[in-house]
């Protein structure tokens, strides 16, 4: 790790509950924003949770951060703990409510590192460990949400089956009760899209809600032209833990690859990310349809496939896979949901198609048109150049430490 200043601007309490991981989206965002904010400023970490830090995972946080805590949450919710869930109505994603003494001594360690570390802001990533900071309003507090919930649980109601519906009803209600309930307390609160900021513009914390779009590195995911295409490779990258894109691989591969196949039988799938779990894995036949797990260079897939797929039908956000590929040039065809909170232009960088035989005749059309696939590709580059940089990015969040000054 480089040298840093003997003074810092400032000094920032990095908050997360689950631990950043290879390539997933918060890890590419937490380690893209604070690696840059960290030459000017002071990143303590703490990560509320029980699991292990590998290496990996060690190596990423040290190449931001000036100190590492783990906080452990003691409490287990057994059975009776699950009937008390489903009976707590409005409350039921709050600690504060069913294990209040662990949620305290949480609450008690925090205060102590604010004080420890003479913390200027505290950081908080994801949904669930705003909660334990709530209150401290004696300290500059960011809640970096970047997704709503309550829209992604709703998106997942609307497509699950009858049997699952009720349960995520349940979700969602609670979800919109703890977001009602937090979202005032902080000072900004951070989103990467306006569809997702408008869910919580409705809870009437419009003058404190940023949105600050996810940026793409453009000199790493940069176009190899030594490398050709395979007129027949498809290729759709991601975290194959997340069930978004479980669903996305499985609905491309029962319902659209079929249709492409009959005009294009020479077509191969590649399914790329890590952590694929049995759902993904039973997609792989070794023939044209291949879940490759975890590689070291997504670039090499992404440089070897004429089109990128993007066939989500739940999530929300950004989706950093868009931006990677339009970044290497390449030409893509999503659903409009995959797509939604990027500046695109159907036709110009990109094809949205929203229907299953739609979605496979634009494929199809590009695997056809040499030339539209060149100007699709040349388009969205110019796309992410112009408008997801991380640079760009990080100006926005310099404006907030700086806000947070004269507070």
């Amino acid at each position: 790790m480089e040298a840093r200043r003997e003074e810092f601007f400032m000094n920032i309490l990095l908050c997360i509950d689950v631990l950043p991981t290879n390539n997933s989206g918060m890890t590419i965002r937490i380690e893209s924003i604070f690696r840059k904010l960290a030459e000017n400023h002071k990143v303590h970490f703490v990560y509320i949770g029980n699991s292990k830090m590998g290496e990996e995972t060690r190596k990423i946080v040290q190449a931001f951060s000036s100190s590492f805590d783990q906080i452990f949450l003691k409490s287990k919710q057994n059975l009776l703990g699950r009937i008390f869930n489903i009976l707590l109505f409005k409350h039921g994603h709050y600690r504060k409510y069913r294990f209040k003494e662990d949620y305290n001594s949480v609450r008690t360690k925090l205060r102590q590192l604010i004080v420890d570390n003479k913390i200027d802001v505290v950081h908080v990533f994801g949904c669930f460990t705003a909660q334990y900071v709530q209150g401290f309003a004696d300290v500059f507090r960011i809640w970096d949400i970047a997704d709503s919930y309550s829209l992604d649980m709703r998106r997942k109601m609307n497509v699950a089956p009858l049997r699952a519906k009720f349960n995520l009803w349940l979700c969602q209600i609670r979800l919109y009760n703890y977001e009602k309930e937090i979202i005032n307390d902080f000072d900004k609160i951070i989103f990467v899209s306006n569809i997702d900021a408008n869910e919580y513009r409705r809870l009437k914390a419009k003058n404190k809600i940023l949105v600050i779009p996810n940026g793409v590195d453009l000199e790493y995911f940069n176009r190899n032209n030594a490398i050709k295409e395979d007129q027949n490779c498809l290729v759709f990258t991601g975290h194959m833990s997340f069930t978004p894109n479980i669903e996305a691989a499985q609905y491309f591969v029962e319902s659209i690859l079929p249709l492409i196949k009959k005009v294009k039988p020479k077509v191969k799938f590649f399914i790329v990310g890590a952590d694929a779990g049995e759902k993904v894995k039973s997609l792989n036949n070794d023939i044209d349809i291949f879940v490759t797990g975890r590689v070291d260079d997504i670039r090499l897939y992404l440089d070897k496939a004429s089109v990128f797929v993007n066939p989500m039908i739940t999530g929300c956000g950004i989706k950093n896979k868009v931006l990677q590929a339009m970044a290497m040039q390449k030409a893509i065809v999503s659903t409009t949901l995959g797509a939604e909170s990027i500046s695109i232009a159907n036709g110009k960088d990109i094809l949205l198609a929203d229907k299953t035989e739609e979605f496979a005749d634009k494929i199809i059309q590009i695997l056809t048109d040499s030339a539209l696939r060149a100007r699709l590709g040349e388009e969205a580059r110019k796309t992410v150049e112009s408008n997801y940089s991380w640079e760009r990015t990080l100006t926005g969040y310099e404006e907030i430490y700086n806000l947070s000054k004269s507070n």
